[in-house]
């Protein structure tokens, strides 16, 4: 028997309801929030509500407007999407590696498809029609985080010029000296170590999913202090200064940040 109910009466508690594509037998909005099945609700000018029921998602949108109601079901889990495509539901299999907020209308979360070991940038609707309110994918591929950040060597220079203005010891400027001139090698091995750690720096250390204003971010749980004393350790050793010596010179060098204190980083998604 069919019935006489609009979509927004499964909004509020009915059961059977009439669509322009035919009727479909649905769980009301009041009684999917009471359940464990809740996959996903988005309110504006309207319900769009959804809920697992056995191998799919059953998509329920209750608008005010004929477009905006209507039923679809679509796959519960999923091990393959394309760029661009949009999606009703994030299927459950994807793991939630973090988030990222743009501006405050701007919101994306990245996904790691585990059987495939696929990464995605997905947008997320935040403030759109009920009609719009979908997911999209904007990027497939792997989950990057790469060095963008600078160190700080005019900085040093102008320390140097000082000391020997101010007739620092003869030792502590050599070391500063020492460092000056190899500030390529020592900037080029700190990006090679922030590339090489950054993407588990990102994920590790936190109990909850990681969230971040913007793609250049500081993921950095522990100080780089150690990281740096040990690489002008290596510099200032080959120079022959004595531990005293390295001591000032690298202190000299750290308290002027010269380094990064915490190197940020770039996320993104790189093509396969």
């Amino acid at each position: 028997m069919k019935s006489n109910e609009s979509p927004n009466a499964a909004a509020r508690g009915g059961n059977n309801v009439e669509y322009a594509d035919g009727q479909e037998q649905v769980r009301s909005y009041a009684e999917v929030k009471r359940s464990r099945d809740t996959v996903r609700s988005y309110s504006a000018g309207g319900r769009l509500y959804a809920y697992r029921e056995d191998d799919e998602h059953v998509v329920v949108s209750c608008g005010q407007e004929p477009q905006t109601q209507w039923v679809k079901r679509v796959q519960a889990e999923r091990t393959t999407v394309e760029e661009n495509e949009k999606l009703w539901t994030i299927p459950e299999n994807w793991n939630h590696q973090l988030t990222v907020r743009e501006t405050d209308l701007a919101r994306y979360w990245v996904y790691r498809i585990p059987e495939t070991n696929v990464d995605l940038k997905v947008a997320v609707p935040t403030n759109d029609r009920l009609v719009d309110a979908w997911y999209q994918v904007k990027e497939v591929g792997t989950l990057t985080a790469k060095y963008d950040d600078e160190c700080n060597w005019d900085r040093l220079d102008e320390l140097i010029k000082d000391a020997r203005a101010e007739d620092w010891e003869t030792a502590v400027v050599e070391a500063l000296d020492e460092i000056a001139a190899n500030g390529e090698q020592i900037e080029q091995e700190l990006v090679e170590e922030v590339n090489l750690s950054a993407v588990g720096a990102v994920k590790a250390g936190r109990d909850v999913t990681p969230s971040f204003d913007g793609w250049i971010v500081d993921p950095w749980v522990e100080t780089w202090h150690q990281y740096y004393t040990d690489i002008l350790e290596t510099v200032l050793t080959e120079q022959n200064s004595d531990a005293d010596t390295q001591t000032d010179a690298i202190n000299i060098v750290l308290d002027a940040n010269v380094l990064p204190a915490s190197p940020r980083v770039r996320l993104q998604i790189d093509d396969h």
